[in-house]
Formats: C-alpha cells, sequence, structure tokens
C-alpha cells in the first residue's frame, strides 16, 4: 500500500490564498493560465460600461471559488501532479505555502485598509 501524508486531506491554506502561484510551484501551471485570463476577462468587461461592470463584479467571485476547491484539494492534487523526493519536503513546501499565502494576504489587507482610509480623509 502507497505512503502518503497525514496532511494530504487538510485544507490548504496556501492554496486558498495563492491558487494561481501555488499551481506552478505544485505541478500546476494551468492555474496561472487561467487566473491571466480571468484578469484579462474581468478587465474587458469593465470597460463595458456599467454593464459589464456588473459583470465583472459577478465574475470576481470565480477566483474565490478555484481558491476554496485547491484549499479543499490542493494537497491530494499536488501530491499526485508532482513528484516529490520525501513526504517532509511536500509538507513542508505546503507549509511555506500557507506562511506565504498568509503573510501577503496580510499586506494586501492592509493595504486595502490603508487606502479606505486615505479615501476617508480626503473627504
Amino acid at each position: 500500500e502507497p505512503i502518503h501524508p497525514k496532511s494530504l486531506n487538510k485544507f490548504n491554506w496556501g492554496a486558498f490564498f495563492l491558487w494561481n502561484w501555488w499551481g506552478l510551484g505544485n505541478g500546476m501551471p494551468q492555474l496561472f493560465f487561467i487566473f491571466i485570463v480571468l484578469y484579462i476577462a474581468d478587465f474587458v468587461l469593465g470597460l463595458l460600461g456599467s454593464i459589464g461592470f456588473i459583470i465583472a463584479l459577478m465574475a470576481s467571485i470565480i477566483p474565490f471559488v478555484f481558491g476554496y476547491y485547491y484549499g479543499v484539494k490542493g494537497n491530494e492534487l499536488s501530491w499526485k501532479n508532482k513528484d516529490w523526493k520525501s513526504i517532509e519536503t511536500f509538507e513542508t513546501h505546503q507549509s511555506n505555502w500557507t506562511i506565504a499565502g498568509f503573510v501577503l494576504t496580510m499586506i494586501a489587507i492592509l493595504c486595502i485598509v490603508y487606502q479606505i482610509i486615505q479615501l476617508i480623509n480626503l473627504q
């Protein structure tokens, strides 16, 4: 019977926060290209005026769906799609992605809060 990591069925926070970049480092580069297509589509829809903006706003939910899916299935998919030297290497790699995901998400949240404060102060 094959040996699997203990974390195989755990939620992968690195894949949740950074699913597009996480895919590049975990044997699924197509995720990054899907992200690029979504980004371009969102930009083009935004140029179409108010109806395009509404559609783009609704379409912005798609990355959260991807994040959730890869958060749930990420460890399993990564284990299958990439040749890992050992279970320890796999678990360290995923742990590093979790740390990176949390740090970058916190930085993004702080930037958004800062921008909101700046907008409030301008009024």
